[in-house]
Parts: C-alpha cells; sequence; structure tokens
C-alpha cells in the first residue's frame, strides 16, 4: 500500500508523513473526527486551510502535526505562509515520522504505527526467548556430553578393577573349567 513517493529518500519530511493533517477548527455540522488526511495533491499544493466533508461540506482547517512535535501554525503567524511551507518541506530530524500512504486518516496512520511498534517488541522477545532456549539446548547437550564420558569413564574403571580382583567365584569357576577366555 506504500505509495513510490513516500519512500526513503523522503524520509524524515514532514510532507512525506502519515501524521501531517489537516485540524478542524470550525466542525459544526461537519461528522468527527477533527483530524483530516491532507491528500497527495493537497501536500503537492499546499491545500491545508480548507477541508470538504463526505456530505460536501467545508469547513476551515489548518496543518497540523497530529503528534504535536511540530506548530505548523505559530511558523505561519509569526514567520509566513512560504516559512509555513519550507516547513512542511523540510526535514526537522523528528523521531516519530511515518511514511504516508494515501486513504489513511492520521489515525489510522497512528494505528498502523503503534501495531507494527507492538509486533516488533514481540517479535524482539521471541527472539530473546528462543536466544534464552537456545543457549539451554546447549548447555543441556553439554551436560548429556560430560556425563555420557562419564559413565564411559566409570565402565572402563570398574572393567580394570574387576579384572585385577577375581571373586571367589570367578577362582571356582577357573579350577572346575579351566580359564573361560
Amino acid at each position: 500500500m506504500l505509495d513510490e513517493k513516500y519512500k526513503d529518500g523522503n524520509e524524515g519530511k514532514c510532507r512525506y508523513c502519515g501524521f501531517l493533517s489537516k485540524h478542524g477548527t470550525q466542525t459544526a455540522g461537519i461528522p468527527s473526527p477533527r483530524f483530516y488526511e491532507v491528500e497527495h495533491s493537497e501536500r503537492i499544493a499546499g491545500s491545508f486551510f480548507t477541508h470538504t466533508a463526505s456530505n460536501g461540506l467545508a469547513t476551515n482547517s489548518e496543518p497540523m502535526c497530529f503528534l504535536d512535535k511540530i506548530n505548523f501554525m505559530q511558523i505561519e503567524l509569526h514567520q509566513g505562509r512560504q516559512k509555513l511551507l519550507e516547513a512542511i518541506n523540510s526535514d526537522p530530524k523528528c523521531g516519530e515520522w511515518y511514511p504516508y500512504m494515501p486513504g489513511l486518516s492520521p489515525q489510522e496512520h497512528y494505528d498502523m504505527r503503534s501495531r507494527e511498534q507492538f509486533e516488533r517488541a514481540l517479535d524482539a522477545e521471541r527472539d530473546m526467548r528462543e536466544r534464552s532456549y537456545r543457549r539451554q539446548d546447549r548447555y543441556f547437550l553439554w551436560a548429556s556430553v560430560i556425563l555420557g564420558a562419564a559413565q564411559i569413564i566409570a565402565a572402563i574403571i570398574l572393567s580394570i578393577i574387576l579384572n585385577y580382583h577375581e571373586s571367589y567365584t570367578d577362582r571356582l569357576l577357573k579350577s572346575i573349567f579351566g580359564p573361560l577366555k
């Protein structure tokens, strides 16, 4: 679903982030939510100040970071519209950047990123558990090898001891039947 326009080379730029949104400022009669997707054509044109809902009603809006990492309206109020557009097209080195996927709202981008983060955390925990199990398996393997070697050594020692010390029964059998070997 990821559009080629929103891949690697544009990572970090607000214009290509899924959290760039239009915040509805006058929402009487406009259905919720108050944060709307900034569509691809609006990102190119810099059209952030009106939103038309699916029922045809329009509302005033303003560009906003859904995660509130940068205040675009403060930039426009203090530095003007051109600086606002420059800020949206620049890379503020935000650690929360997430690629824009056309057709998804900022909330859906947030939910998707949260799900991915949760799945990565589960994968990391599963990997850690598997490494722990592999380590235990190696310990059990070495313990088995050592125990097996100890049993072989004990059997050899016992066989040597038993050959040097014949029992009374063995001597009696030898005297009756001769050497058994």
